[in-house]
């Protein structure tokens, strides 16, 4: 099995600065559709509570989701992308 993702939260403006705890990891999948959830909400709460105020008083929200791996990496490739919607009676 090809290996899955991660989703990560980043407090962006400690990841612009280089900061070591810039980000915590949220979840991770082996399989399609399926995430598992890895930061105890002590855990994500600890982290929220010392990057609340990175992103100074005009910006509170600084926080980003991130994946480890692009996404979709461990998928082929489309061979026939979607190129026009249908309805299911048929019309456009």
């Amino acid at each position: 099995m090809s290996e899955g993702n991660t989703l990560y939260l980043v407090c962006w403006p400690c990841h612009e600065a280089e900061e070591a705890d810039f980000g915590v990891k949220l979840a991770s999948r082996d399989r399609i559709g399926f995430y598992t959830h890895d930061a105890p909400s002590k855990t994500l709460d600890a982290w929220m509570s010392l990057h609340r105020k990175c992103g100074g008083r005009n910006h509170p929200d600084h926080f980003r989701i991130a994946h480890l791996h692009n996404p979709d990496h461990d998928q082929p490739p489309d061979v026939s992308p979607i190129v026009e919607a249908m309805r299911v009676n048929g019309s456009n």
